[in-house]
């Protein structure tokens, strides 16, 4: 039975390591996306086993509600503000010298404490605390597209799951979600949402590519289905598989004939 009048929770924080959004209140129904650790939630519909929230990037999805902690709203934007996890997993630990309890993958959002003894001090959703020697995202000095680049090619090799936003499963809109976000940009959740944003580029009539634009494809203009981010010389990386590198030029060794003929436009996010 679902929370009533002023006991219905309104904002919550993930808390486990990656927790899918599902299209319907079952776990065999799409994953319309997911989210990391402490990725502060707005909830919509609590009750029982599913709850129906609402992700920072705007996604509408329903989360077993065995993954979340009910919170206030200043918590909510506590961990809305922290900073977030950059590499593809970090091990956390109760103290320095104590055992592993928890990998996380890039995108978790912790509250960073003062760093003691070459640690990084954070505390979880549930309130406890814990250390890591991970890297923590930097926006404010990662601006740019080359700085969009570096992020995204951290994250070479990781597999594709239909879904994916963090380090441990991109789909090719996640890969340029978590890169953007990692570097103080919000580009939206889907390919047809993130060709909208910035400016076009890469025309005739417009600027010419630069690293870090984003390269969108589809069967026909009107039907954007797939992006990734150049990262020079019309090379680009993006999800596919695997998060990898191709071409647009068929003299290099990575060109995908069939990408290059569905090349529908280019935006830039950084100036």
């Amino acid at each position: 039975m679902a929370p009533s009048g002023a006991h219905r929770p309104r904002h919550a924080l993930v808390a486990v390591a990656v927790l899918p959004l599902r299209s319907s209140p079952d776990h065999r129904s799409e994953q319309v996306t997911d989210a990391a650790l402490g990725t502060p939630l707005q909830v919509l519909e609590p009750g029982g086993e599913w709850w129906r929230v609402r992700h920072p990037d705007r996604t509408v999805g329903f989360v077993r509600s065995l993954g979340i902690l009910a919170c206030t709203k200043a918590r909510a934007r506590l961990f809305a503000a922290s900073p977030r996890l950059a590499d593809v997993s970090t091990e956390l630990r109760r103290a320095p010298r104590s055992g592993a309890f928890l990998n996380l993958p890039a995108g978790s959002r912790l509250p960073a404490r003062r760093p003691s003894g070459g640690w990084n001090r954070v505390e979880l959703p549930d309130g406890s605390p814990a250390v890591h020697r991970g890297r923590f995202a930097r926006p404010a000095a990662a601006r740019g597209g080359a700085a969009l680049v570096g992020a995204a090619m951290a994250y070479l090799g990781v597999p594709y799951i239909w879904g994916g936003t963090t380090g441990w499963g991109l789909d090719c809109s996640g890969l340029v979600r978590l890169a953007c976000d990692l570097c103080g940009k919000n580009p939206g959740r889907d390919a047809r949402d993130q060709f909208r944003v910035g400016r076009a580029v890469g025309s005739p009539r417009a600027e010419p590519l630069a690293p870090g634009d984003l390269l969108f494809f589809g069967e026909t203009p009107g039907d954007i289905s797939h992006v990734s981010i150049h990262i020079g010389a019309g090379r680009y990386i993006h999800s596919c598989g695997s998060v990898r590198l191709n071409s647009l030029q068929p003299q290099d060794a990575d060109y995908l004939p069939s990408f290059a003929a569905q090349f529908r436009g280019a935006r830039r996010l950084f100036s």
